[in-house]
């Protein structure tokens, strides 16, 4: 199994590309018109495209750094403007992504998972590195050898959503 990183600008070029592919579209629970818009269009091209398609909605923001102020002034600025809080990675999240992941893996070994966020960076990298593991692909777990190990990630910067990868190995230990 491989896993493709992409921010959301790149998985609308990629949409069209990949038909009956898998990918686990990772989405803020806040978001302005034009990524209303953008979603939208991946919703239309996965359909039109018989892309078989995971959503998750969760703000990428770590619940210890938000109760201490630590969070970038801009990313609480956008949660509190709904007045809903934010929206943490949850084990139910987890499990939904490990359940869709596995039904792919039991097809075929040989699949490509493709999965986004916003920028590319942080959630979307998360969950592939986790993947890797759970599924014991990463033979050498050194983050330097991550992009050689099953893992493409088209953004070219890893920053780990320290939050994710604990939630999935509590879950999953």
């Amino acid at each position: 199994m491989r896993f493709e990183v992409y921010n959301l600008n790149k998985i609308l070029k990629e949409a069209d590309r990949c038909p009956g592919c898998s990918i686990i579209s990772i989405r803020d629970v806040v978001y302005d018109d034009e990524n209303n818009t953008k979603y939208a269009c991946l919703d239309r091209r996965a359909a039109r495209n018989s892309i078989s398609m995971l959503k998750v909605w969760f703000d990428d923001i770590d619940p210890y750094r938000y109760k201490c102020g630590l969070e970038h002034p801009s990313v609480v600025e956008r949660i509190q403007t709904t007045g809903d809080g934010p929206r943490f990675f949850t084990a139910e999240m987890a499990k939904d992504i490990v359940d869709f992941v596995t039904e792919i893996w039991e097809k075929d070994k040989n699949a490509t998972v493709k999965i986004h966020c916003w920028a590319g960076r942080s959630r979307s990298q998360a969950v592939a590195y986790w993947l890797n593991i759970y599924f014991n692909l990463i033979l050498d777990r050194n983050l330097g050898d991550y992009q050689m190990n099953n893992a493409v990630n088209v953004s070219e910067k890893v920053h780990f959503n320290c939050e994710v990868l604990r939630v999935f190995t509590d879950t999953f230990g």
